[in-house]
């Protein structure tokens, strides 16, 4: 009968190494303290990730067009929602295009900080021929 290497998990009789496949030792502390280290690391890179996530997406202006219309040949007229940090103000370019989806016309519009997150705006843009539609291009916060 073989000796025991452990003697709290002693081999028995009716051991069958063959069925149940060898016996292992146990990891060593070497080896423990770099699966220790791969973990606390991996969940680091984790904790990191979605930090950097959060806070990129805390420090965006959303916009969406709500409505536009054309009033004239010359005007366009277009509403749309921004939604930005709180106390932040943020310049929005926004465009009409012609039915070849050319720009004939854009502004800048200034939307002040406020205690409220979401804004309604509503803007008028002079353009050098009639617009077919338009939209938002971008808000950039300052």
């Amino acid at each position: 009968m073989p000796q025991p290497t452990d003697p709290a998990h002693p081999i028995t009789e009716d051991w069958d190494e063959e069925a149940s496949g060898p016996i292992l030792d146990r990891p060593s502390r070497a080896n423990l303290k770099w699966w220790v280290i791969g973990v606390v690391g991996a969940l680091a890179m984790v904790a990191f990730i979605s930090w950097a996530i959060v806070d990129d997406y805390r420090n965006k202006a959303v916009w969406q067009d709500v409505r536009n219309e054309v009033i004239d040949d010359h005007t366009f007229r277009m509403e749309f929602t921004i939604t930005r940090p709180e106390g932040r103000e943020a310049v929005c370019t926004v465009r009409a295009m012609a039915a070849d989806l050319s720009t004939v016309g854009s502004a800048e519009v200034t939307v002040p900080a406020s205690t409220e997150a979401t804004s309604r705006i509503t803007e008028t843009i002079r353009t050098n021929s009639k617009a077919a539609g338009g939209g938002v291009r971008e808000c950039v916060l300052r």
